[in-house]
């Protein structure tokens, strides 16, 4: 007896849904919703606003459902909205800092599954390119405190310096990096590796 495909099943309830049929969104929610949820507390989102994008993303799926092509895939379709949403809470400026603090300190304990190597492995990445860009004396101040976790007065004392030309320059390391790692293109990049990865 022929069976169908996943990809066939999926573009049939793709097409239910572009018709209105409720039960293909209650569906399609069922199935992807911890997805969505999940790849964004990847992306550093607090539970409640992971849960929010949630929302957002099935709301906007609903609301749009009379112009999906059924020849895209759901997770197409997710990708780009859940994009679209994640990525307009980090933009503000109190997730800014949660997502700067959730990159910045990550480290390989973290790391549990393959899916993590490689999201741990790009942004370290990405991470060591801004500090590399930074000048050398800002640079080592910052990896003082960040690496080898000494406080202000303790790379003050090290590095003949005043407590307060320390705390400007981690001010300043700390307000670059934000910068660097807040780049549309990156957000847009690590982003859809979150999303391609948990949504497959």
């Amino acid at each position: 007896m022929y069976e169908p495909t996943n990809y066939e099943s999926e573009k049939k309830w793709v097409r239910a849904l572009a018709q209105g049929c409720r039960q293909a969104y209650r569906h399609l929610f069922d199935v992807y919703h911890k997805k969505v949820y999940h790849a964004s507390r990847k992306m550093g989102l607090s539970h409640e606003d992971a849960e929010g994008v949630v929302q957002d993303v099935f709301l906007a799926l609903w609301e749009q459902h009379k112009q999906l092509d059924p020849s895209l895939s759901v997770n197409a379709l997710l990708i780009t909205i859940a994009k679209r949403n994640i990525i307009k809470k980090i933009r503000k400026a109190a997730l800014n800092i949660q997502y700067y603090e959730w990159v910045v300190h990550r480290n390989e304990a973290q790391v549990n599954t393959t899916e993590d190597e490689v999201i741990f492995t790009d942004l370290e990445a990405y991470v060591q390119q801004g500090i590399d860009q930074m000048p050398s004396a800002r640079k080592e101040i910052f990896l003082l405190n960040k690496k080898q976790g000494m406080t202000s007065e303790e790379i003050a004392l090290r590095l003949n310096l005043s407590k307060r030309t320390v705390e400007n320059q981690l001010y300043r390391a700390s307000k670059f990096l934000k910068d660097h790692l807040a780049k549309e293109s990156y957000l847009q990049k690590i982003c859809t590796l979150v999303l391609v990865m948990f949504l497959a």
